[in-house]
């Protein structure tokens, strides 16, 4: 496994963790999960480098939302809980290509995981 392929890793289950413990509800459905039922759901899949780590963008999820993939509902869920402009920015960062250099992902690191020492 190279160093980047390392660092992703380390990124999408960083991203996992923080909100499986920030998300007591299916963004989707709103049913309670608890942290060893719950999924982390991309709103714009995880192709999209500009986002894919973004903790707005990836939102506590149970396994049949997860599953269902179902965009329109999951859009829906994302303009109650962070509103029209914040859901729009996601959409449109997604669209844009993103090359992060190591040093790039090492920082996202670095500010992903201040932000899991406040939650716990």
């Amino acid at each position: 496994m190279t160093e980047r392929q390392k660092l992703e890793k380390q990124l999408d289950d960083l991203v996992s963790n923080i909100v499986r413990i920030r998300d007591r509800n299916c963004i989707t459905c709103n049913k309670p999960m608890i942290y060893e039922t719950s999924t982390a759901g991309h709103f714009m899949k995880r192709d999209n480098r500009c986002v894919r780590w973004s903790i707005v963008n990836v939102n506590g999820q149970c396994w049949d939302c997860n599953r269902e993939d179902d965009t329109d509902r999951y859009e829906q869920a994302m303009l109650r809980r962070y509103g029209e402009e914040t859901t729009n920015r996601i959409k449109t960062l997604a669209k844009l290509p993103c090359h992060y250099s190591i040093s790039d992902l090492r920082q996202i690191i670095y500010e992903l995981r201040e932000i899991k020492k406040q939650m716990t």
